[in-house]
């Protein structure tokens, strides 16, 4: 997978702040978890949407996540996009 690509596409579908190599353990409430390749804080629904579609298009393994309570990952590198409802767990 051209990573480099992926991310170039995900900027040019506006799906929101798009931050690479992004520890999980930051976006859980139990703090354990490796680096996601891409990690999103969507805009809002219609950016989801084209983030999810573009996932399902090209192959590309997502994931939708929440506040992460009850989230545990792996400590590797979770080679995928995780899209998150949340900007920052502190906000909510």
């Amino acid at each position: 997978m051209d990573f480099k690509q992926v991310y170039y596409d995900l900027v040019n579908l506006n799906v929101g702040e798009i931050l690479e190599d992004e520890p999980m353990y930051k976006h859980t409430t139990y703090k354990v978890g490796g680096p996601a390749k891409f990690f999103v804080h969507v805009l809002d629904v219609e950016a989801l949407k084209r983030g999810v579609q573009y996932c399902k298009d090209n192959d590309i393994k997502y994931m939708v996540v929440g506040k992460g309570s009850d989230l545990l990952f792996s400590d590797k590198m979770y080679e995928g996009v995780i899209f998150s409802l949340v900007k920052n767990l502190n906000q909510v």
